[in-house]
């Protein structure tokens, strides 16, 4: 509706409330009227008020108080976990480790657990750790080693005889010294348990000197 005041003859049309968009935003509305600001000498006297829209915001639900947050939006995952997670994944990659295997030999007069050295130079090089078995073989008696891997393999066979050097060395070894395929002299040394280091001591002389009889199975 547009009022109109008639001053000196002339006709005024009171100003139309101005407003940006429709439902929301800011409007300008006259708070005094056109007589007042005649007289008070301040023209239009608008003033700022905000309204509050009733439709709802992008990032959440409209308030009237302020911003509410991101709607929607969920908790980023916890770091913590996934770190865990990669843990074991890297776990998982250890390469197992390879399984160790004692190869008796059914047919041993005796065995015993064992650590291999060869000589070699001035130092010694490790042939494995294994099995030492003395079983007999064209009526004679063999000493056996094989490694305690799958494959077993043999890292010393030689026949025992009455010429064969055996001797002690320290507090938990034995040096032996052979004859290899190609005639060369090869000199090793085996440790085993201290507690056990006389006891096979003692079957090595044993065996070396007399022929093994069949062994009554019974």
């Amino acid at each position: 509706v547009v009022s109109t005041q008639s001053t000196g003859g002339s006709t005024t049309s009171a100003p139309k409330p101005f407003s940006f968009g429709e439902g929301g935003g800011f409007s300008f509305k006259p708070t005094t009227s056109a007589a007042d600001s005649t007289q008070s000498g301040v023209g239009g006297g608008f003033s700022f008020k905000p309204t509050t829209p009733a439709v709802s915001s992008l990032f959440g639900k409209a308030s009237s108080t302020g911003f509410s947050g991101f709607g929607g939006l969920t908790k980023p995952a916890d770091s913590s976990a996934a770190g865990s997670k990669e843990a074991e994944a890297v776990e998982d990659d250890t390469p197992p480790e390879a399984e160790k295997i004692d190869h008796v030999d059914k047919e041993a007069l005796y065995h015993i657990k064992c650590k291999l050295f060869l000589k070699s130079g001035d130092g010694w090089n490790e042939k494995g750790v294994g099995i030492a078995n003395l079983k007999e073989c064209s009526g004679k008696v063999q000493l056996l080693i094989r490694n305690d891997t799958t494959m077993g393999t043999v890292i010393l066979n030689t026949l025992l005889h009455d010429k064969l050097p055996i001797n002690k060395s320290g507090k938990n070894g034995l040096m032996i010294v052979t004859t290899n395929e190609d005639g060369k002299t090869e000199t090793y040394l085996c440790r085993v348990n201290k507690d056990k280091v006389g006891e096979f001591f003692d079957k090595l002389e044993e065996y070396k000197n007399r022929a093994v009889q069949a062994v009554d199975s019974s």
